[in-house]
């Protein structure tokens, strides 16, 4: 009787997974040389892909105005401050970064120019980012799978675009997947070592300290690991959850002693509210605004390949935690603590886009590895006598070994499809310019003298356009009553519902005006400056 494989059970794939994180710990037979210079080469291609044209590949954004005007404040002796009020919406952290990389590079100029100039702050922390995915990815599975996530995070539309603007999340993530390098670093049946649960809780404390929505990627993930009691010994868990209670409790402790308690309650509880849904003024959610559907399909052509990666990221996800080894289990609750993030801020909360990017970035790493094990659980089990819920053992050998077979040849090819078509997006978005303030903001000092009254009709006008008296306005009344000569206008924010009384406001223009200077956009559809008859005319 010829010897048959047996079936991949628990034990063997432990054993598996011991094997692998040795062949790991040993480069996988590449030197050292190599590897540390595919780490630069990483590095550099991630940088390269988001800095190209990146003043003008994506128009501003109203947080991004925000966050340059409170690391300014932190920069010029003002604190983490607004509008001279105190700041406690989010986190420092983030504004402890930017404080710094203001006072050195001293951006001058307009507003909108000076927001635009820290943006390569974010490329490196994005190529930074990309590193750790590329290390966590070969720590965890092996350096082919490694490579492979990142890819999917180098050129990914989505992930490029948050990646090119100055928020929070670039920042948050990076702790995020930092603590889980230092958690996975070696196989955990070898136990984590005490200097590696205080790098982990570092890493996810700088997280909540940048945005506490990280809550859903580290604590929620480390209670669940902590309540099944494996693969992490709880001490484990216990120990990472008091780093990071008490890498954050620093951030309302010093609050407190600076007297801002009260502030920082109302500031909080106000981001409390917005988070649960109870106080909808952003996102998806906004009464006003494009519902999440239609927001999906007007994206599917430039984000399908991402939007294909969070729907594989569920089994993927799931498949880990099933029949992983220990630190493939550990990435499994991460992607299914992501997924109930989404579900919530869907269902219920305030979900805005760049929130994508907290379930989107633990995908990318999940899908890949979840392959790999999907493959190798092919090739190992037998499949020649299985017993089907009814009926006789059939023979399934032969279908399973070409499962196998087409496993092994999807992967690669779906990988070429989805590098070619984000490579494809990546050149249309970088080559037409998506700038339309900077061009809005040029016409009108070349036409209009400054200190002219200015309508505005859109939260970005407010702060971009200065030089001007700036006058909110939503109706023809209002433009009378200001005598604005000029108004600018978004057809896009209109269309959405962002604008008051949008659609009324730009048929009074049209009767009443005449536009001066049009240009088009993705980020703002068309952009226009009515000039608007004399008050009284």
């Amino acid at each position: 009787m010829s010897a048959r494989p047996m079936p991949l059970t628990q034990a063997d794939d432990t054993a598996t997974g011991r094997a692998t994180g040795q062949a790991i710990d040993r480069a996988d037979g590449v030197p050292w040389t190599r590897a540390v210079l595919g780490v630069l080469v990483a590095f550099a291609f991630a940088l390269g892909v988001r800095v190209v044209f990146l003043d003008r590949a994506y128009d501003l954004f109203i947080d991004e105005i925000t966050y340059f005007l409170i690391s300014n404040n932190l920069a010029t002796g003002h604190g983490v401050s607004l509008h001279g009020r105190p700041f406690f919406l989010h986190p420092p952290l983030f504004f402890f970064l930017q404080g710094p990389w203001i006072a050195l590079t001293h951006p001058t100029g307009p507003l909108l120019e000076q927001v635009l100039s820290v943006r390569p702050m974010q490329s490196l922390l994005a190529a930074l980012t990309a590193v750790v995915i590329l290390l966590l990815g070969t720590r965890v599975a092996g350096w082919r799978v490694g490579v492979v996530a990142f890819v999917l995070f180098a050129v990914d539309p989505f992930t490029i675009r948050i990646n090119s603007r100055n928020l929070l999340e670039t920042t948050a993530l990076l702790g995020v997947l930092g603590g889980y390098l230092a958690l996975l670093w070696r196989p955990l049946d070898e136990g984590v070592p005490r200097r590696r649960v205080l790098l982990a809780g570092l890493g996810f404390g700088a997280a909540l300290l940048t945005k506490e929505m990280t809550f859903f990627l580290t604590l929620l993930p480390m209670g669940l690991l902590f309540l099944a009691g494996r693969p992490l010994p709880r001490r484990t868990t216990l120990g990472v959850v008091g780093v990071v209670v008490a890498t954050y409790a620093v951030y309302p402790l010093t609050v407190v002693l600076l007297g801002l308690g009260p502030i920082f309650v109302e500031d909080k509880l106000s981001g409390v509210l917005r988070f649960l849904g109870l106080v909808k003024t952003t996102g998806f959610v906004h009464g006003h605004g494009p519902s999440f559907l239609s927001a999906v399909l007007r994206n599917l052509d430039v984000f399908a390949t991402t939007y294909t990666l969070v729907a594989l990221g569920i089994p993927a996800s799931m498949l880990l935690v099933w029949k992983g080894d220990d630190r493939r289990r550990v990435l499994g609750v991460l992607g299914i603590s992501a997924y109930a993030l989404l579900a919530y801020s869907i269902g219920l909360g305030t979900l805005e886009e760049q929130f994508f990017y907290f379930l989107v970035l633990p995908a990318m790493l999940s899908v890949p590895v979840a392959w790999g094990l999907f493959s190798r659980i092919l090739d190992r089990r037998d499949f020649s006598a299985v017993r089907l819920s009814r009926g006789r053992p059939r023979d399934l050998g032969g279908a399973y070994t070409g499962a196998a077979r087409v496993a092994r040849v999807v992967l690669p090819v779906a990988l070429v499809v989805s590098v070619a078509w984000s490579s494809f997006v990546w050149t249309q978005v970088r080559f037409t310019p998506d700038d339309g303030y900077r061009q809005v903001y040029g016409w009108l000092h070349a036409n209009v003298p400054r200190g002219e009254s200015l309508g505005v009709t859109t939260d970005p006008q407010e702060f971009l356009l200065d030089g001007y008296v700036i006058n909110p306005v939503s109706s023809g009344d209002e433009i009378r009553a200001t005598r604005s000569t000029y108004v600018v206008i978004s057809g896009k924010q209109i269309a959405d519902g962002y604008t008051k009384n949008g659609v009324a406001l730009e048929a009074w223009l049209r009767a009443n005006g005449r536009p001066v200077f049009v240009v088009d956009g993705r980020t703002y559809g068309r952009l226009e400056v009515f000039e608007v008859n004399p008050p009284g005319g």
